[in-house]
């Protein structure tokens, strides 16, 4: 058998979808519940110069509004960027949670796809589905917000292009294309590769253990030269240009990226229907 076959892994893709459809329903329709929920909370709660929304109104009028309401959406597109963020971990955490039981593991492992295709297969479920779910997860839940508010007759601020904007975080794109985007990825892969070993509790563990390897890195570990480093110095004109550092971390993220995910897919061929009660060794 080929390592790889294009039709063989669309093949497996649909399967796997198959089987698992119903628990990706279900997880993407508990977003937009609890999105909406949270999203109207936050707006329902905040207080305007000290009144509610339309006591202010009626104290400032329609004008004030405008310009206030879009700074509190602002919060609910931060919270949708951090929801996000923490559900691409949990998805990646639950990189192989349907062979859990071993009658699953059975089957899983004798479908007629190389090693290659079945993890492809489950790191696109976990990633790409995981992230397309949760990104239309969090519009419906938007769109949601915004009928509340015209129902309510509130203004009409939408969050959604505030989450993709750069600035909602106050971020550089030098910098969100750098080693903020390659930590990013670092943190996801790292728990892509916590749900690959750990054979329970996934995102709990692999949580624990990164808190863990972090307190002793930063409390043990200390050299000058990464302590005084910064990533970026002052031209002649006193504009922040990067330097080596900032290539370094950059690239640095990107390569233990793919190193975990090689880990991962490591870890996955030694696995067997009969592993350890915690990991899958």
């Amino acid at each position: 058998m080929s390592t790889f076959n294009m039709i063989r892994f669309g093949q497996a893709l649909k399967c796997q979808f198959i089987n698992t459809r119903k628990d990706w329903m279900l997880v993407f329709g508990i977003y937009i519940v609890a999105l909406t929920f949270l999203n109207n909370l936050f707006v329902r709660s905040a207080s305007f110069d000290g009144g509610d929304y339309h006591e202010t109104v009626a104290k400032h009028g329609v004008a004030f509004m405008e310009n206030a309401y879009p700074i509190l959406i602002k919060g609910v597109a931060v919270f949708d960027i951090i929801f996000f963020g923490i559900a691409m971990l949990f998805c990646g955490s639950f990189l192989f949670y349907h062979i859990k039981k071993k009658p699953w593991c059975s089957a899983y492992l004798m479908w007629p796809a190389s090693n290659l295709e079945k993890f492809l297969v489950s790191l696109f479920l976990n990633v790409v589905l995981a992230a397309i779910g949760t990104i239309v997860s969090i519009i419906i839940a938007d769109a949601l917000r915004v009928l509340v508010d015209v129902l309510s007759g509130r203004v009409v601020v939408w969050a959604i292009p505030m989450i993709f904007d750069l600035k909602t975080l106050n971020l550089d794109p030098v910098v969100a294309w750098g080693p903020f985007l390659s930590e990013i990825l670092l943190i996801h892969a790292v728990y892509i590769l916590g749900g690959t070993l750990f054979r329970k509790q996934q995102f709990v563990l692999t949580t624990i253990a990164i808190v863990i390897i972090g307190y002793i890195m930063v409390f043990t570990w200390h050299s000058p030269v990464i302590d005084n480093a910064n990533l970026f110095d002052l031209d002649e004109k006193g504009k922040s240009v990067p330097n080596a550092w900032f290539y370094v971390v950059s690239i640095g993220g990107y390569l233990l990226t793919a190193l975990c995910y090689w880990l991962s897919y490591k870890i996955f061929c030694r696995m067997q229907v009969i592993n350890n009660k915690w990991l899958n060794v």
